[in-house]
């Protein structure tokens, strides 16, 4: 294998926000690698799953999260594609793989196989990519349809196993009262606080939800079609920071131009805010999305001009408001498609998938990895924790020095404060680390502080002053 390791110091492009890259790799690998999604692993390691061509062999690369190449493995079968790649709570991974029957993979974190259960099911059966859930009782989730009549219909199809992979249930729904009339999908399941099970999906070209309880019986049905918009589509659900809460994300079609879409709905179906976001892209594909600490989201998809993909990233606030949005290609290739995207402790992320070096479905495709150490970096108004929701990041007048730090650091201010003032200093959760009270602050007056008592990670140093507060981010090593 080999890995090329590129230095850039600006990928992203969007009108007056750059976003710094740490460093991107591209990792050359037996035969044309489809990626699928990477997972990150307790040790803040990460496995990226890809195949060695569209259903090549099931293959795992685990690299660090500076992009070094740790191992590469395959799972021990010819042919297969990868739907999905999930950590389990006692510290295993377990894969899902669609080959002639299902095939659900337990491994530890050396790919070394633990056990696999295989569910034999004809051609009619198929599974949308990374729609495997975990339940809270070890057991796990698989979504996907069957094939009604001659293929031209479809409902909606959902599996239930225990933690070994035995299947427990599985389910088949369709909506109104003709299987026959309609193509429905179930594109993901997911658990609810309350042990039922939420699915979303699509009917014909609206996105369509059902919730069942843990025995797989149909609780309520809906179905929503969004105004303006010809076509729907959910990929992905995931929690959000209220357990009665969750994200959708996805697809839909205005003025017949994909475009990424967010909806955040609550445990009966209820839709309480939705957007789409991207002016001017056309996001074919949903790729990941990651929730964050703020409960804000960030979201990666392949965006399509012209038949060419690019990478787009969108960062959005808890209420569904975008904050930036970026379009991305790695230097010297024809398409970049990202697959997957996690926040670092640090505040930067990581993400993942393939490029494709020339034109016309060629065959030359490598994997990537790469690291943005911010978004919105010069954004004069973002938000950042529920806590803190109502501070601005503000770096053009205030500074910390040296940021990252590996000991004490030194705060300075552009501007004079008078009046009482206080510093404080937040960590990534919003808790209050270190409060310190001034009765005035001049103009470049410099304030150290002692970081001895604090664990490495991302931090928030806030000054609040009778007229406005601003705050800025430091990293402690």
């Amino acid at each position: 294998m080999k890995k090329i390791l590129i230095i850039l110091s600006l990928l992203f492009v969007h009108v007056g926000i750059q976003a710094q890259i740490n460093w991107l790799n591209t990792y050359e690998v037996e035969g044309a690698p489809f990626v699928n999604f990477h997972e990150k692993l307790p040790d803040g390691n990460y496995f990226i799953a890809f195949n060695k061509s569209l259903t090549g062999t099931p293959s795992i690369l685990k690299v660090s999260p500076e992009g070094d190449i740790i191992w590469e493995r395959n799972l021990g079968l010819e042919s297969g594609r990868f739907m999905g790649l999930r950590f389990t709570a006692d510290g295993n991974m377990v894969a899902l793989i669609k080959a002639l029957d299902l095939e659900l993979i337990k491994m530890d974190l050396d790919a070394n196989i633990i056990w696999s259960q295989a569910y034999e099911y004809d051609s009619s059966w198929s599974v949308s990519q990374n729609q495997l859930g975990v339940l809270s009782d070890g057991g796990f989730l698989i979504s996907g349809q069957i094939q009604i009549g001659f293929g031209q219909s479809s409902d909606m199809a959902i599996l239930r196993t225990d933690a070994l992979g035995n299947l427990i249930w599985e389910k088949q729904f369709f909506f109104g009262i003709d299987s026959l009339a309609e193509r429905e999908v179930a594109n993901f399941a997911m658990e609810l606080n309350n042990g039922n099970i939420i699915v979303a999906g699509k009917l014909l070209n609206d996105m369509a939800f059902i919730q069942l309880d843990a025995n797989g019986n149909l609780i309520w049905e809906q179905i929503i079609d969004h105004e303006g918009s010809s076509y729907e589509v959910p990929t992905k659900i995931t929690p959000s920071c209220d357990p009665n809460l969750f994200y959708v994300s996805g697809f839909l079609s205005i003025n017949n131009k994909l475009r990424p879409f967010l909806s955040k709905m609550d445990s009966e179906g209820n839709e309480i805010w939705s957007n789409y976001y991207g002016a001017g892209t056309n996001a074919e594909l949903t790729s990941s999305m990651h929730v964050l600490d703020d409960d804000g989201i960030i979201m990666t998809f392949c965006n399509n001009v012209e038949d060419k993909y690019s990478g787009l990233v969108v960062k959005v606030d808890a209420e569904g408001n975008e904050l930036c949005s970026f379009v991305f290609d790695a230097p010297e290739m024809f398409e970049t498609r990202p697959k997957s995207i996690n926040e670092e402790p640090d505040g930067s992320y990581f993400l993942s998938g393939y490029v494709v070096a020339c034109e016309n479905s060629c065959s030359d495709r490598q994997i990537f990895a790469m690291n943005i150490s911010s978004l919105c970096a010069n954004s004069q108004e973002v938000c950042i924790s529920t806590n803190l929701s109502n501070t601005l990041i503000s770096d053009n007048v205030m500074e910390v020095a040296p940021n990252p730090s590996r000991g004490d650091f030194k705060l300075s201010t552009e501007h004079a404060r008078s009046g009482v003032t206080l510093i404080k200093i937040y960590n990534s959760s919003g808790q209050i680390m270190l409060i310190k009270k001034m009765n005035s602050l001049e103009a470049g007056e410099i304030i150290s502080f002692d970081r001895n008592k604090w664990r490495p990670g991302l931090y928030f140093v806030k000054i609040e002053g009778h007229k406005s507060d601003q705050m800025i981010k430091v990293v402690v090593q």
